[in-house]
C-alpha cells in the first residue's frame, strides 16, 4: 500500500468516526428533546430518527449495529416519526 493510499484510508476512517460521533450526539439530543413526561422518548421514533440521520450522513452501514440496538421493534409508526411537534416521513 502506498503512503498516499494509506493516508486516504486514514482520512476516510477519521471522517466516518467523526460522523458516527455526530450521530451519537444527535441520538442523545433527540432523546432529550422528545422525552415523554420527562422520562424517556419513544424508542421507535428514536430508531427512525437514527436511521434518517445516519442515511443523511452517509454512514448507515457503519452505524447499523448501533441503530438496531435501540429497539427490536420497527422504526417509526407507519412510515413516520415525531420530532417534537414535527411529523417526519421516514
Amino acid at each position: 500500500m502506498t503512503l498516499k493510499t494509506q493516508q486516504a484510508l486514514e482520512q476516510q476512517t477519521k471522517n466516518i468516526a467523526e460522523a458516527v460521533i455526530g450521530l451519537l450526539k444527535e441520538i442523545d439530543s433527540f432523546a432529550e428533546r422528545n422525552k415523554i413526561d420527562n422520562k424517556i422518548c419513544c424508542a421507535r421514533c428514536l430508531k427512525a430518527h437514527a436511521i434518517k440521520t445516519s442515511e443523511k450522513l452517509g454512514i448507515y452501514k457503519q452505524a447499523e449495529s448501533i441503530i438496531k440496538s435501540i429497539t427490536a421493534e420497527e422504526p417509526g409508526h407507519l412510515g413516520y416519526y415525531l420530532d417534537e411537534e414535527d411529523l417526519i416521513k421516514l
